[in-house]
């Protein structure tokens, strides 16, 4: 068995777009269908969770995020959402008259504005 990639470059699925940290514009969007047919998510309680792939640290635990007549559930990330660098695993779960609908597990890459400084590297201790 071979592994190739590094944390950067592994890529766990369904995945949004790249955004760069602290980038709020553009909203995370997920369309629910049932065989290729938009389930109407109008009156649906929609939230969006967000989790560190790396630290399992929780960004976001239950977002309220929205839904339309065309299965589109939406989050528009507010900016503690995206203020550190990182691969995260996201899932949006809209919940309408007793039914629960889960997305897959969606992978969001944040990325170091390349205008900022580089991370300090904190030395290692040497093993005895």
């Amino acid at each position: 068995m071979s592994c190739f990639g590094n944390p950067s470059t592994i890529d766990l699925g369904y995945r949004f777009a790249d955004r760069m940290v602290g980038s709020t514009r553009e909203a995370y969007v997920w369309r629910v269908e049932w065989y290729m047919r938009p389930i109407d998510l109008t009156n649906a309680v929609v939230t969006f969770s967000m989790t560190n792939a790396l630290t399992l640290e929780i960004k976001r635990a239950q977002g309220n995020g929205t839904g339309n007549a065309d299965g589109v559930a939406s989050y528009q990330p507010v900016p503690t959402d995206v203020d550190i660098a990182g691969i995260y695993l996201c899932q949006f779960v809209a919940t309408y008259g007793g039914a629960v609908y889960r997305s897959p597990t969606l992978q969001a890459n944040i990325l170091r504005n390349p205008t900022d400084p580089p991370a300090k590297l904190v030395p290692r201790p040497t093993p005895y």
